[in-house]
């Protein structure tokens, strides 16, 4: 019995939330995203199945929610971006991703948040490639108040000059990933609204530039 009870518990924590971004999005947000995806040059989709490649890069975030299905999925030839339910540690939250090639000479794999707010217990069969905490000797002195995880730990310090440390300080509200040749970015819980696209993934390419140089 209180297996049963905990499994209900469980699908109430993901069903719930998936239920309220149907419901609250589909009427408005699917216009407006579809139409900024014209303008932009995207293709608009209001369900899509996650790409193999995407489920497999290691994504931590990813690793949080229902690993196979994303919502007002809009693509171009660079990125993806889409709205994602996952599990943090405050409960469900609903955000959008996004994600775009971010090559590199090197192999590195972070995740850099001001505050960690990802659980570690979370229900999905997506692979978990466990990050280590870096260490404040390979981290700037600026950022040794984040949260940074990442393999291997001395790449670090590497990627962060001063624009990349400038970049972050200034965003100290997002999420940001690196993996498998491409850099996740979110703001937990945010929907990114259709007129902020554009500013969006304009600032994203600065980091992305920052972190290649």
């Amino acid at each position: 019995m209180p297996t049963f009870i905990a499994a209900i518990a469980v699908l109430s924590v993901l069903f719930i939330p998936l239920l309220w971004l149907f419901l609250s999005t589909t009427q408005g947000r699917r216009g407006q995203l579809a139409s900024a995806g014209d303008k932009l040059n995207m293709t608009y989709e209001p369900w899509r199945a996650l790409s193999q490649n995407l489920r497999n890069a290691g994504f931590q975030v990813l690793s949080t929610g229902e690993g196979r299905y994303a919502q007002h999925w809009l693509e171009s030839d660079e990125l993806v971006l889409f709205d994602y339910i996952g599990t943090s540690n405050k409960g469900s939250s609903v955000q959008t991703l996004v994600v775009m090639p971010c090559p590199l000479t090197y192999d590195l794999r972070f995740m850099a948040s001001l505050k960690p707010w990802i659980k570690t217990d979370c229900f999905s069969e997506l692979p978990k490639k466990t990050l280590q905490k870096i260490p404040l000797a390979d981290t700037p002195e600026a950022l040794h108040q984040w949260h940074i995880t990442g393999a291997p730990a001395h790449r670090i310090r590497q990627i962060c000059n001063k624009t990349v440390i400038n970049w972050l300080l200034t965003h100290p509200h997002l999420h940001i990933e690196r993996a498998a040749g491409m850099l996740l970015v979110c703001q937990p819980g945010y929907l990114i609204d259709a007129e902020e696209i554009e500013t969006v993934l304009h600032d994203i390419e600065k980091l992305k530039s920052a972190l290649s140089e």
